[in-house]
């Protein structure tokens, strides 16, 4: 399933659903492997959203330079991603990872998201850009379930409660969200990482700040 919800612009829009393109293109290349594309750290995520937005067309740079704070503070350092898309807006993303429970409870979701967001923002706020740049910045949380091994029996129904979850993003304090799960005919064992835990689907939940 791929879907995306909430008030989002035009330019997020085309991001995610080419995001979701990509991902469906690698699961199908690792097929073959007891592997998914997407249970891995953060930075190899963001690498699949870099992915997507030059598979659109935009420039692009991953981990590049930025200066954060002001006065004595002020200090280089590296932010995740930034864009220009082809209507010559900019955008500065900040992203997080999150590995709850498939079986965690909306509070517990909304609280940790919400926290990872912010925590996405502050960094966000303290980059200083150039005079006459105004990218628009966008705070976004990977959010990557997981199940028990044990519990493969009962990963299809906790994975359309999870895809009902996403599809509130303001229940769990963001703007917009999007899904990528693969496709029903990938057997669980395809959906299993390393640390032997199934990972059903990735979403991403995320706001402009």
């Amino acid at each position: 399933m791929s879907a995306i919800y909430g008030n989002r612009t035009l330019s997020i829009e085309r991001l995610l659903l080419q995001w979701q393109k990509v991902l469906a293109k690698a699961t199908a290349r690792m097929k073959p492997y007891p592997d998914l594309p997407y249970w891995y750290n953060e930075r190899a995520n963001v690498g699949y959203v870099a992915q997507a937005a030059s598979a659109l067309g935009w420039a692009v740079l991953e981990e590049y330079t930025v200066d954060r704070g002001k006065g004595k503070q002020k200090a280089p350092g590296r932010a995740d991603l930034w864009t220009g898309d082809s209507s010559g807006d900019e955008h500065e993303s900040e992203f997080k990872l999150y590995w709850p429970s498939i079986k965690s409870t909306d509070k517990t979701l909304a609280e940790n998201i919400e926290g990872y967001l912010d925590k996405a923002k502050f960094q966000l706020d303290q980059i200083k850009n150039k005079p006459g740049r105004r990218p628009h910045k966008v705070a976004m949380v990977f959010v990557c379930p997981s199940i028990a091994r044990n519990g493969q029996r009962r990963w299809k129904n906790l994975l359309v409660r999870f895809e009902n979850r996403v599809a509130q993003p303001r229940v769990y304090r963001s703007e917009f969200s999007a899904v990528f799960a693969p496709p029903s005919h990938i057997p669980w064992q395809n959906r299993v990482g390393d640390d032997g835990y199934l990972y059903p689907a990735i979403a991403v939940f995320g706001k402009m700040v």
